[in-house]
């Protein structure tokens, strides 16, 4: 059963990715043109749609920066903000429930943790714990689900676990969701007012 759950597993990530490359990367135009007419036609349904992503994301490796951008195209911006902290946590506290309840532990250990990078913040998760989540989920370039399965692998507590990645996001998110709106507002004022003359 546990071998036909990893083996489901592994389609459905290599699913995900595909859609991700196909309609995330390649057509990220015509994706955002469907969800903001979906938002017009279907504001709830847009977001459980978007929701539900956002949950299911860490546990499809799908990265969450082209979801977040996306997020702040289509809503305001405290809605932006709660959305995706409530997909990031869920999608945490999945990849917490899968590691510890699926037995992907030993074999991920044996892949995850064989990079010599990999080793020196499982050393560092396993010495400081809580700062080393808080710090790593803050930092943009850092994908958070790495730290969660490495965490998780290392046996964090979940609510310490948790508790990092929300403060840590919870910052980040802020900065990227009211500065990306303030942007949008700041570029839609320099369209409206049209190009100075020269």
């Amino acid at each position: 059963m546990k071998r036909a759950g990893l083996l489901f597993w592994g389609l459905a990530i290599a699913f995900a990715l595909y859609l991700y490359a196909q309609f995330l990367v390649r057509d990220l135009a015509r994706t955002v043109a469907f969800f903001s007419w979906l938002a017009q036609s279907q504001g709830s349904a847009l977001i459980v749609l978007y929701v539900a992503v956002l949950c299911l994301r860490g546990l499809l490796l799908i990265p969450s920066t082209p979801l977040l951008f996306i997020g702040i195209a289509l809503f305001p911006p405290w809605l932006a903000y709660a959305l995706n902290m409530i997909g990031i946590l869920a999608s945490s506290w999945l990849v917490i429930l899968a590691v510890r309840h699926m037995s992907l532990g030993p074999r991920l250990e044996r892949k995850l943790l064989r990079h010599p990078k990999a080793d020196h913040i499982k050393r560092q998760t396993q010495k400081y714990g809580l700062p080393v989540v808080i710090g790593w989920s803050f930092f943009p370039f850092a994908p958070t689900d790495l730290i969660v399965y490495i965490g998780t692998l290392v046996r964090i507590r979940t609510a310490s676990m948790l508790s990092g990645v929300m403060i840590g996001e919870a910052v980040l998110n802020a900065i990227y969701v009211f500065g990306g709106h303030r942007l949008l507002a700041e570029l839609s004022t320099v369209e409206g007012a049209g190009m100075p003359p020269f």
